[in-house]
């Protein structure tokens, strides 16, 4: 049977600078993206993207480590936090396994 999860994202886009404050607007998006079937995700430079997972994260793996940072934390087990490290365009895989053996392959993109 192929499992598949709810990828929730949470950003924070930036807003157009006023005479005096800088709005920021956050966005939710839910999507759906099935095990081991590779998915887009776009990151936003300065802001740190949430992704939940069905079941607990086990390892979070980043393809390459000097432009994209992704943790997890036990207090959270079903969270990962991602974000670009470089400010220029940038793109890597992610790949997240959890304790029941599933993976999950993401392609971070930073325009």
């Amino acid at each position: 049977m192929r499992q598949a999860f709810f990828l929730s994202i949470l950003t924070a886009l930036p807003g157009l600078l006023s005479a005096q404050a800088k709005v920021a607007e956050n966005r939710n998006i839910a999507r759906t993206v099935f095990e081991n079937q590779p998915a887009t995700l776009l990151l936003v430079p300065h802001v740190t993207t949430t992704i939940r997972l069905p079941d607990p994260v086990n390892s979070v793996i980043v393809g390459d480590s000097n432009l994209f940072q992704a943790e997890y934390s036990p207090n959270e087990p079903l969270l990962v936090f991602a974000r670009p490290i470089t400010p220029g365009v940038a793109q890597s895989n992610l790949v997240i396994s959890t304790s029941r053996g599933q993976q999950y392959i993401l392609l971070l993109r930073s325009p």
